[in-house]
């Protein structure tokens, strides 16, 4: 992997201060800023650049406000329906208050708002000084190409500060870099960085642990411990109704649900949440798991599930609110299912005793002692953009450097401090006091401290139901790798192990919060060492795979249900399938992969 030029630069700054590029941290003076932690006030280093002979100038990287004369901005945003007031809001004031920057907001339609924006472009009209999309990796390259929007590579290099501040290590910086940089060489859309541990592992397979317990059984650790456990499912009444009613197994669409791709991974390693690459990668060179005799072995595997009655044949149609129904009982009702996919949120309602029947079952290792688990990649989003009518480059880009910091990045996902949610460091002895217990989050990476709370019965902003004005819903320009984002607290313990908390009183959420950790902590780190999650096509190179990509990966997705139902068979139709994917241009899409592959991370 390639070396981050954005890490080195931050290194090296702070160790010698005299890189060229870099700006010495300012000497500052005066009062503290609402939302962070500088100050208002003259700098030692002086500013940066100029934006003009006369008229505003930029400040020093760091320094507050980011203009040394207030500057009006437009902005193009998407609307969206919680944000009752844009202008009247409290992200804007502090926008206003601490930056110096005015913003007067272009609303783009909150339906087909792509529309809007090639409109504009197209017919000629003067762009918003700034634009906040989520253009496609592929747009973002067209519109830089096209100077409808400018390249940030220099002030990338020589005017963030907060940014290189963030709790993240030099892999973090380095993936931005990566993928913020279009084909041309070019990094054109401000980057936003989100991640939730929440949002990590794909699969989330729980098993019934009541039942374990009642057969005598342990928990299974490999695919065929797995299949003799789902046996007994089947074959020994483990509710002891006295009926022939369980479901052994039963894997469909809910959140982390899909477990049948998890199977897979059994025999290996598969990843289809990123349709811009199916592929696998070994020593840098790209190739299709889907036409080797592992994918042959795993789709047997299946088949056999589904013949002997072990997994429905449902998990390929059933929907998500069938699946609840299955597992989301009332007090008086029985248990019927042993296995099923889903995170806990879109199973068990909250308060629902039979979630402590429920346990995270551990990644199987498959026949020849391998295990894999997918994970998503953080959230990596550059949406916010400079036009080429925007008169105060720089002065937008400290802005937007601005959010960056920890606190301020906070708020734009969880409102106003003291309000919507509480900050460590705000009062850190009353924090400690008010929300004794770590959250999931926090607890699955082994910090030992918390930084933020959403203050208990009080909506979040961002999920609200009644319009507001404290944010613009938005990921705009905002750092919160896991470290913050994920170092949550709260009032509710978490249970330290599958009986504990109905054994001890603590509540269901106690017993669903250890879930939450278990379900980061066992499937964690179990991806091979390289991988191709996310590639960026040039124009020409996305114009040549898009429809055969599209057809490739769902005739993949319906091929695994029809192999593991019976209407194909894998021993006949196995070479007419592998056929079929080249007849649909498998081998012109693996070589276009291999380049953008090469290009990215070589």
């Amino acid at each position: 992997m390639k070396k981050s030029v954005l890490a080195i630069l931050v290194i090296l700054c702070m160790v010698t201060g005299i890189v060229a590029g870099c700006t010495q941290t300012p000497t500052t003076t005066g009062g503290t800023t609402t939302g962070g932690t500088t100050t208002k006030g003259t700098t030692a280093s002086g500013t940066t650049g100029t934006t003009s002979a006369s008229g505003p100038q930029v400040t020093a990287p760091g320094e507050l406000p980011v203009t040394t004369e207030q500057v009006t901005l437009t902005m193009g945003i998407q609307q969206n329906v919680r944000v009752a007031d844009y202008e009247d809001n409290f992200m804007t004031k502090m926008v206003l208050d601490e930056c110096g920057i005015e913003l007067d907001f272009v609303l783009f339609p909150t339906d087909q708002p792509l529309q809007k924006v090639q409109l504009m472009v197209s017919s000629g009209e003067v762009l918003p000084d700034i634009i906040h999309f989520g253009f496609s990796d592929a747009q973002r390259a067209s519109y830089g190409a096209d100077g409808v929007v400018l390249p940030l590579n220099d002030y990338m290099d020589n005017l963030t500060f907060w940014y290189n501040q963030a709790d993240m290590d030099a892999e973090e910086y380095e993936m931005i870099k990566i993928l913020g940089t279009s084909p041309d060489g070019n990094f054109y859309g401000f980057p936003a960085y989100m991640n939730g541990l929440g949002d990590v592992i794909q699969y989330m397979t729980n098993i019934n642990r009541t039942w374990l317990n009642t057969l005598g059984l342990e928990m299974p650790t490999t695919t065929e411990e797995f299949r003799n456990v789902l046996i007994a499912f089947r074959d020994q009444d483990p509710n002891q109704n006295g009926q022939k009613d369980e479901i052994p197994f039963m894997a469909g669409p809910a959140w982390s649900g899909n477990v049948w791709q998890e199977i897979i991974n059994c025999f290996v390693y598969w990843d289809p949440w990123y349709s811009t690459s199916y592929f696998n990668v070994t020593d840098g060179t790209l190739w299709a798991p889907f036409i080797t005799d592992e994918w042959r072995d795993a789709m047997r595997y299946l088949r056999g599930l589904v013949q002997d009655g072990l997994m429905s044949e449902l998990s390929f149609s059933i929907t998500g609110e069938e699946m609840r129904a299955l597992v989301d009982l009332t007090p008086e009702q029985t248990d019927t299912v042993g296995v099923v996919g889903g995170h806990y949120i879109v199973l068990w309602a909250s308060g629902n005793e039979h979630v402590y029947n429920w346990d995270v079952l551990p990644s199987l290792k498959g026949p020849a002692g391998v295990t894999y688990q997918p994970t998503r990649t953080p959230n990596y989003q550059f949406s916010t953009f400079i036009t080429k009518d925007n008169k105060y480059p720089e002065i937008s880009f400290r802005m937007f450097d601005y959010w960056w910091e920890e606190k301020r990045s906070l708020i734009t996902r969880y409102g106003e401090p003291g309000v919507h949610w509480d900050y460590y460091k705000d009062d850190p002895e009353g924090f400690k006091a008010k929300y004794p217990y770590l959250a999931a989050g926090a607890v699955a990476q082994g910090l030992d401290f918390g930084k933020h709370t959403q203050i208990p019965d009080v909506q979040n902003p961002w999920t609200s139901t009644e319009p507001h004005k404290s944010i613009w819903n938005a990921h705009f320009c905002c750092g919160l790798p896991s470290r913050t984002y994920s170092s949550g607290v709260s009032v509710a313990p978490i249970a330290a192990n599958w009986a504990e908390a109905k054994e001890k009183g603590l509540g269901t959420e106690a017993h669903r919060l250890y879930m939450n950790v278990n379900y980061y902590q066992l499937r964690n780190g179990l991806e091979p060492e390289q991988t191709a999650k996310r590639l960026l096509f040039t124009q020409e190179e996305e114009a040549a795979i898009n429809e055969m990509r599209t057809t490739i990966n769902s005739y993949i997705g319906e091929t695994v249900a029809l192999f593991a139902t019976g209407a194909m068979d894998i021993e006949k139709d196995w070479d007419a399938y592998v056929q079929t994917l080249k007849d649909m241009g498998l081998d012109t899409y693996l070589q276009t992969s291999q380049a953008a592959y090469d290009r990215m991370y070589k």
